[in-house]
């Protein structure tokens, strides 16, 4: 049986275009203290992120990502908001490469996230986000 639903139909979570900051780090140890690559992001959902990197990422290979998603904090529970660091924090996240293609147009890579490891309370405060989004 032929199934006639496009990709966007398929998904799980439906994609949001933002050009926001990843930092980017592959999940080797020692961990190490500075990001891979700061890349842009091109769009994200409550499943994953795509971005342009500017180095190549194997699929399979693990990442540990910090986007910087500007309004994320206004989603975040009401007590984060007593800690004025909590609203400028990062969303962090584990995530899988699920491929990366050359972007002729950036000279850079294109690269496919799936999210494996999101903290729950972040989880609920990024799809309140991409809600409003």
């Amino acid at each position: 049986m032929e199934d006639n639903k496009t990709n966007e139909e398929r998904r799980r979570f439906p994609r949001i275009p933002k050009a926001v900051t990843v930092e980017v780090v592959k999940l080797l140890f020692p961990l190490p203290t500075k990001p891979d690559s700061v890349a842009l992001g091109k769009d994200i959902s409550g499943g994953g992120i795509s971005f342009n990197s500017d180095m190549p990422f194997d699929a399979g290979t693990s990442l540990s990502l910090k986007i910087h998603l500007k309004g994320l904090a206004e989603h975040r529970k009401p007590h984060s908001y007593l800690v004025d660091i909590a609203q400028s924090q990062p969303l962090t996240a584990l995530g899988e490469v699920m491929w990366c293609r050359p972007n002729s147009q950036t000279g850079g890579w294109d690269v496919g996230i799936q999210f494996t490891n999101i903290y729950e309370d972040d989880f609920k405060a990024l799809k309140q986000y991409l809600e409003h989004s």
